[in-house]
């Protein structure tokens, strides 16, 4: 049911963007790319789980130089052994689904003026913060049924991060941005469960493009 209303608020928020872009204050589109994601606390260091964050953005000008941005995101995240599976003796991996929500203040800089009279902005630092919800989780130690399942079931099914970025765009539709996400809330708390497994904290790097309308 959780998973149904998040495709209904995708859809409403497609809508509604579509609808946004008409006007001059307001801009929309698609974003996709990896998040490559580590837990401090799972003994393995090292941004190696790869997955993907994609969705929907939409943008609100506040002033010449800066705006508003929300977006709905499926985001992949976890950790993981290796950075190439099978390449380790004993491998082990977290994998956790988000639906996520970023809201995010951005201050842009390099004014371009175009052909037409139409301008952008290629550069923009940017920081806010995320809603997360959990939508599913696995631990995966190379073993069936394995006992470390169990820990996953403990995990936290709402994360609240912090984002840093910068994001560069090489027209007035078509940017890329950087962001660095760490979560405020553990992930994994091991004063609430009683199992032998240290307290978990995510945080993942993401590497994307957008196109805005």
């Amino acid at each position: 049911m959780k998973l149904n209303l998040s495709y209904l608020l995708l859809c409403l928020l497609l809508i509604g963007a579509t609808t946004l872009s008409a006007q001059r204050r307001f801009k929309a589109g698609p974003v996709v790319g990896l998040n490559a994601s580590q837990i401090d606390g799972d003994r393995y260091a090292g941004y190696n789980k790869m997955g993907l964050n994609a969705g929907i953005r939409v943008a609100a000008q506040l002033t010449d130089r800066s705006e508003l941005v929300i977006e709905l995101l499926y985001s992949q995240r976890g950790s993981q052994s290796e950075l190439v599976r099978g390449t380790d003796l004993f491998p082990f991996q977290i994998k956790t689904d988000y639906v996520a929500v970023p809201i995010m203040y951005n201050l842009k800089d390099w004014l371009i003026e175009e052909d037409g009279g139409d301008s952008y902005h290629k550069v923009s630092i940017t920081g806010g913060l995320t809603y997360g919800r959990l939508i599913t989780s696995e631990i995966d130690d190379g073993t069936p049924s394995s006992p470390l399942q169990d820990l996953a079931g403990f995990f936290n099914k709402t994360d609240i991060s912090f984002n840093l970025g910068a994001s560069f765009f090489i027209n007035s539709k078509i940017g890329f941005d950087f962001r660095w996400t760490r979560s405020l809330v553990l992930l994994y708390d091991q004063n609430k469960s009683g199992l032998n497994a240290n307290s978990m904290r995510a945080k993942f790097l993401s590497f994307r493009a957008m196109y805005m309308l």
